[in-house]
């Protein structure tokens, strides 16, 4: 369990790190001298913009993925307790002959 917490926190460092140095080279190279069509700096800086659209979109399909699967999951288990904890006490249900 510990090495799962270890190996998930170096994972958001590095995601977090990643973000940051996209970021920095793309704010430190915006103004550069352009060589023309088969600019480098502007083909890492189309990179730079394309993977982060796509990480983006990743998190917010899998936020939204997650947040239907938890609705999902409390609906079910609200409806089995509904169900399951209607019995005669609860109910209130006088037994007299």
């Amino acid at each position: 369990m510990k090495s799962r917490r270890i190996k998930a926190i170096i994972l958001a460092v590095l995601f977090a790190s990643f973000m940051i140095l996209f970021n920095a080279f793309a704010i430190a190279e915006t103004n550069h001298d352009c060589a023309g069509e088969h600019c480098e700096i502007c083909r890492v800086l189309e990179v730079v913009e394309t993977t982060k659209k796509s990480i983006t979109y990743v998190a917010v399909s899998t936020a939204i993925a997650l947040a239907v699967i938890f609705a999902a999951v409390s609906c079910i288990f609200y409806c089995f307790k509904q169900i399951f904890s209607s019995t005669l006490i609860s109910l209130k249900v006088k037994l007299s002959n």
